[in-house]
């Protein structure tokens, strides 16, 4: 998962005398996924384009200090509605550099990916959300796999319209087109 979360950093996993894991440091997620999933998986996977989302101003009556609140970054990568698992443990997902277990995170992409994939089935994905650091709270669990946001509902709209406009571009969604009767 850190592999994941820092592509920059070489990692290498060595047990009994041999390497099971290698990463290489040169900061392609791209290459990190061939090294976790394998070189077919990776080709089925599609990136979600860096994006920034602006985020409206709080709703209290004190002025947020400069910084605060100003946007959500989300990028990573989405699997093909062809590739999917039995179940969701394959979906990862980062908040500031930190592996998260959110159910408002996985919401959004299971949302996102609705009619799109067979019932019981869900997707391979990384993705990982920047945030100010003030507007997420991860002191929530003893293991800090669970986050709480200062307003859950612009990261959920945030991370779903990413994933969903990627699957819509890079995997249409066939058109039936009507056609005119044939006259007898």
């Amino acid at each position: 998962r850190y592999a994941m979360a820092y592509p920059s950093i070489r990692f290498n996993l060595i047990h009994a005398g041999r390497t099971s894991f290698q990463t290489t440091g040169n900061g392609s997620l791209n290459d990190v996924l061939i090294a976790v999933y394998g070189l077919e998986v990776a080709e089925e996977m599609i990136a979600l384009p860096t994006t920034l989302t602006p985020r409206p101003p709080l709703p209290t009556v004190e002025k947020p200090s400069s910084g605060e609140g100003e946007s959500v970054r989300v990028d990573g990568f989405i699997s093909t509605p062809s590739l999917s698992r039995a179940n969701r443990s394959d979906m990862t997902l980062f908040v500031n550099g930190r592996w998260v277990q959110d159910r408002g995170l996985t919401a959004a992409v299971l949302q996102a990916y609705h009619t799109l994939l067979m019932v019981g089935r869900y997707p391979l994905c990384i993705v990982r959300v920047e945030l100010n650091p003030e507007d997420v709270d991860v002191n929530v669990h003893p293991a800090k796999t669970e986050v709480r946001f200062r307003n859950t509902d612009v990261i959920f709209r945030a991370v779903q319209r990413v994933v969903r406009r990627t699957l819509i571009d890079h995997a249409p969604i066939p058109q039936v087109q009507a056609t005119q009767p044939v006259s007898a």
